[in-house]
């Protein structure tokens, strides 16, 4: 929650200060209606602990774009209570859960911050409980109830905390602070640590009682290169269960060891088989002791394309069964971890899956036999919006990932009305991707027409891009297919009113980039006419670009080599070029360097000048460059925010504004400024645009008659905290075009 302070801080602020940023015109405005299905972004289930009657799971979340920390409760019939999922904590590093009596007490860990949420059966978080522990590599608990111990254990030192998350005992010493914890878990009132020694990769064994005494180490005899790295353990009557999938995750490998972690039997619980895909991470089984036998279930994924859950029992001594039970669930796609629990009689399992044509990412499915239900959902993920401003209005495209298995890339128009609403009854889909891949996109606009290029494919020299040109009225394409435009690395997008420009970089030798563009007609005909052309020969990297209504400025960082594993210093360069892409001028224009981690740049055109904007050490600098291609001399713009992530200029009438987006804690927060055209500083203090962005969030912006149209991704509460895409109108100007 550290970001809520920084942001409540900043618009405190900027409350008392001059904020010289435009109002909004408009109310915000979501590009589509929210539509729910599998869980957007990657889910790991962690844990799963059970009071007889409802479970609760806790998982890895990223469905705003980081390692958050969810849960749900789990019905007796298998069914999820809290299909949204319960928010417990965001960016955490491990997570675990048990049953105390009273609460589920949920663990998230945040470096050396440990914390503990008590969440009721009715599934409200009743109280916090925070401790610093600097060792949390591996949690095991033991007993049941109001009775649970807690271990925690990294660094050569393990505690033990009691069912209300009070300290036992702190700072039991293993055997030596050089190792790798690879497994732990509790049999009648000691707890055993499986561990690796420095570089070695033979398992050793320590034990530690309920009250946190040392109780001593052995060999286990047993070798990583037997078992593999996939381990689980579980405690019996007096003994353990170690299973794992093997050195080469191809098999069920298990190993009893006695109650001071010796060796007894070794066996299988699933035959080897070479044609198994692997998973990444690996799939890790699960196995629990459910009073009488061992329980243990597993994924695995053929290469025909399908994946299958598992389960199996041994009993509770030496000896092993070798064939499965029983099939949990098959899907189409890769099965990943597991992790299991007994609630009541009735053994659930959850089960990590990529399912292809259901989701784009790794979904927790519940398997109880014979049902299957999705541990959560959310509505489905938006990013990367791009804008740009027709004649009567403006549209946004951005990447949408589901509720299906694929990726859509969505076109809306809006009005620039005051109320901003679309104007068209649903969104337009441009493209899709069966795969789930991300679909690059640009778009600009000439007149009545939207110019959008997009990836169709990926190559081993880059990306195809397709150009396809809409009629910003009718809201018809123009063209029948899509065009084919050039195989790039990067591409961006810009108009002169008339027509359009792709500038884009292609694969050259040494694995660098190399600058080409071509010019793209909006009037009546083919879209592509003349020939692609080579603005200059120096290599380039990061591009950007904007018209005065006639020419066009780019920019562009010719780092030397940014495949290099060493950091080169690059300069920002600068280059005029006519409609048909053509150079304007001889050699390109220095704006800055050569320097060390040299940003991109922002160009803007204002009226009667370019202004262009990058970010060097403490600073946001800016420069004009006028029409014939004069550049005067650098200064700062505005002082760089604190973790800042991107910036934009843009134009607003004749006036400038600057776009900030800053990364925080929880993720990442937009804000403006206003900056005088002449003298390209910022005029007053930064008005807060939008807060609680995913981490990676895209800002863009379009110029409208009006003011200023600004498209952002947010997390979107009422989806289940999914970032979406909104827009929304600020300002009131007129924007003036060049007269020659």
């Amino acid at each position: 929650m550290r970001s809520l302070v920084v942001i409540a801080a900043f618009v405190a602020h900027a409350a008392t200060a001059a904020v010289s940023f435009p109002p909004a015109l408009s109310p915000e405005q979501p590009v589509s209606e929210r539509a729910f299905g599998a869980a957007a972004g990657n889910q790991q289930t962690l844990a799963i602990a059970s009071n007889g009657q409802i479970a609760f799971a806790v998982w890895f979340d990223q469905r705003r774009g980081g390692f958050d920390l969810y849960g749900s409760r789990i019905g007796a019939d298998g069914a999820s209570l809290d299909p949204l999922g319960i928010p417990i904590a965001n960016n955490v590093r491990a997570g675990n859960v048990f049953w105390n009596g009273s609460d589920f007490v949920v663990i998230s860990q945040y470096g050396i911050d440990t914390t503990f949420s008590f969440v009721t059966p009715e599934g409200l978080i009743a109280d916090r409980k925070s401790m610093q522990i600097p060792f949390n590599e591996m949690m095991a608990t033991l007993g049941s109830g109001s009775d649970t111990r807690l271990l925690i254990a990294g660094n050569g030192v393990a505690a033990i905390l009691d069912s209300q998350a009070n300290v036992v005992r702190a700072g039991v010493p293993l055997t030596t602070p050089f190792e790798t914890l690879r497994a732990a878990g509790g049999s009648g009132s000691e707890f055993l640590i499986l561990s690796t020694k420095d570089s070695s990769s033979h398992l050793v064994a320590d034990r530690i009682d309920r009250e946190g005494k040392y109780l001593g180490t052995v060999d286990t005899g047993l070798d990583l290169s037997d078992t593999g790295t996939t381990l689980a353990l579980a405690g019996g009557v007096g003994e353990y269960l170690l299973v794992s999938r093997g050195p080469a995750d191809r098999e069920g490998f298990l190993a009893y060891l006695d109650q001071n972690g010796v060796k007894k039997s070794v066996g299988i619980f699933a035959p080897y088989d070479s044609t198994l895909r692997l998973s990444n991470p690996p799939a890790t089984p699960g196995v629990l002791f459910d009073g009488s036998v061992y329980q243990i279930t597993w994924t695995t994924s053929e290469a025909n394309g399908r994946a299958h859950t598992w389960s199996t029992y041994v009993s509770d001594g030496p000896g092993a069964s070798t064939l499965p039970l029983g099939e949990f669930f098959t899907w189409t796609g890769t099965g990943y971890g597991v992790v299991m629990a007994m609630l009541g009689s009735q053994l659930i399992v959850i089960t990590d899956a990529f399912r292809a044509g259901v989701s784009t990412s790794i979904d927790p499915v519940i398997c109880m036999s014979p049902y299957h239900r999705v541990l959560s959902s959310t509505a489905t993920l938006q990013t990367t919006p791009q804008a740009a401003s027709a004649a009567n209005g403006y549209a946004v495209v951005w990447n949408e990932y589901g509720p299906d298995g694929s990726t859509h890339l969505y076109l809306r128009r809006f009005s620039q009305a005051l109320s901003g609403a679309s104007v068209d009854a649903a969104p337009l889909e441009v493209a899709s991707d069966a795969g789930g891949r991300a679909i690059t996109a640009s778009i600009t606009a000439a007149g009545d027409v939207y110019v959008i290029a997009w990836t169709s494919s990926v190559t081993s020299t880059g990306s195809d891009y397709v150009v396809r040109r809409f009629s910003a009225t009718t809201g018809w394409w123009l063209d029948a297919e899509p065009v084919p435009l050039a195989n790039a690395k990067e591409l961006v997008l810009g108009s002169n009113g008339d027509g359009a420009l792709a500038v884009y970089t292609v694969s050259c030798p040494a694995q660098e980039r190399c600058l080409r563009a071509r010019a793209i007609a909006t009037d009546a005909g083919a879209p592509l006419r003349g020939t692609e052309t080579t603005p200059s020969s120096i290599l380039a990297y990061a591009l950007s670009i904007d018209s005065n209504g006639h020419d066009y400025l780019i920019a562009w960082n010719d780092d030397p080599c940014a495949s290099c594993d060493v950091i080169y210093p690059s300069r920002l360069v600068a280059l005029r070029l006519a409609a048909d892409g053509m150079p304007l001028d001889t050699t390109p224009i220095v704006l800055n360097g050569p320097e060390l981690f040299l940003a991109s740049a922002s160009i803007a055109w204002s009226g009667s000048n370019y202004a262009v904007s990058w970010v060097s050490g403490s600073s946001i600098l800016g420069v004009h460059i006028s029409p014939s291609g004069v550049k005067d001399a650098a200064h700062e713009m505005f002082p760089r925010p604190l973790l800042l992530g991107s910036h934009r200029l843009v134009a607003n009438g004749t006036g400038l504004l600057l776009l900030m987006t800053r990364q925080t804690d929880d993720g990442a927060t937009t804000s403006g400024i206003a900056v005088n055209p002449q003298s390209l500083l910022a005029i007053g203090e930064p008005a807060l645009l939008v807060a609680d962005q995913p981490r990676n969030a895209t800002v863009s912006a379009a110029t409208l008659p009006i003011g200023v149209a600004i498209a952002y991704d947010r997390v979107d509460p009422a989806a289940a905290n999914v970032p979406r895409v909104f827009a929304q109108v600020f300002g009131s100007v007129q924007r003036r075009r060049t007269v020659r």
